[in-house]
């Protein structure tokens, strides 16, 4: 063996194969710029009742997938039938004071109509009565009647006019424009939407996580009962540091391991990269003006869409990862 190795060819062998190990790796390098830095996200979305009552049925279990669209949870519908039915009820009754109020403006406009007519003929008999006594064909007596008719016709127009204007503000608006109707529709349809919301889809196909809730309690308008995670899409949030980000930009090809499976690697592709740092988002932002201040790299969230996501390998958010993303030129 000591031999072989004082051959000079041997060494240069040697020698060849390390430096060809070397460029390899340092080529490699510059061809990829990767992160240990890295964790599996999705969307999650709360799933809250839009109304308060009492759950009759359960559909779902803690872990469980579901559907788009299924059927998580019941709540007793009953309270919101009642209640539908007294909004409709409040609704007719609306419309038959409508009617009432409409029937008796019409009167009034006819009574108007009347009364108008009334203090026109009235002013005709006052003037022809003038006339004559100004010609002395009649007694005086006369032509103060006449006067005073009038004064009683324009009286009783003045009167059919207030109840014309007190029914027409009785009124508001006519036909289903009108402003009882449009209320008493307003509160049946909020009525049926109550009755309709006593069951809770689900609003995305997804896996339910924290399951708070059980049959039989009470719970709140809005109040979150459980999750459900959007297994439709995934995505690894790599954070890099700051002097990584240069050459990696939307659009390029990335390679995905997560822990759970080190043997597997998945595919993915750049989405974005945020617009600061992690810590410029922080509840207590970093404070470099001090005088004890130490240069450190920062690292920039960078989102990677996860391109074939396995169901025999299920990702599960906030697992770890790392990622490399393939630098072009």
């Amino acid at each position: 063996m000591a031999q072989t190795l004082k051959h000079p060819f041997v060494w240069l062998v040697l020698i060849m194969a390390v430096a060809t190990g070397v460029y390899w790796f340092w080529h490699r390098g510059q061809q990829y710029e990767a992160t240990e830095n890295a964790y599996v996200n999705a969307h999650v979305v709360r799933i809250a009742a839009q109304v308060t009552g009492q759950v009759t049925t359960l559909h779902v279990d803690e872990n469980h997938s579901v559907v788009k669209g299924a059927s998580l949870i019941n709540i007793d519908p009953q309270p919101f039938k009642i209640a539908v039915e007294r909004a409709s009820a409040q609704l007719q009754q609306a419309r038959y004071m409508v009617q009432r109020t409409t029937a008796s403006l019409h009167d009034a406009e006819a009574l108007v109509r009347q009364r108008e007519a009334e203090l026109d003929n009235a002013k005709s008999n006052n003037k022809r009565a003038q006339d004559l006594l100004a010609n002395k064909l009649v007694a005086k007596e006369r032509a103060d009647l006449t006067e005073t008719q009038v004064k009683i016709a324009e009286a009783a127009l003045d009167s059919a006019r207030a109840r014309l204007a007190a029914d027409r503000a009785d009124l508001g608006s006519a036909g289903d424009n009108n402003e009882s109707i449009r209320q008493g529709n307003a509160a049946l349809e909020q009525a049926q939407w109550d009755l309709r919301n006593c069951e809770v889809l689900a609003p995305t196909a997804g896996d339910v996580t924290n399951l708070a809730v059980r049959a039989g309690d009470i719970v709140a308008k809005n109040q979150t009962l459980f999750s459900v995670i959007d297994t439709s899409e995934y995505w690894i949030d790599a954070n890099f540091k700051e002097t990584q980000l240069e050459k990696i930009r939307p659009g390029l090809e990335a390679e995905i391991r997560i822990d759970m499976y080190p043997d597997k690697v998945f595919h993915g592709k750049v989405d974005s990269i945020s617009g600061g740092s992690g810590t410029a988002f922080s509840l207590l932002p970093t404070q470099n003006a001090t005088g004890n201040w130490v240069k450190i790299a920062q690292r920039v969230p960078v989102k990677i869409r996860v391109l074939d996501a396995d169901a025999k390998f299920p990702l599960r958010i906030g697992t770890s990862g790392s990622v490399r993303v393939k630098i072009e030129g």
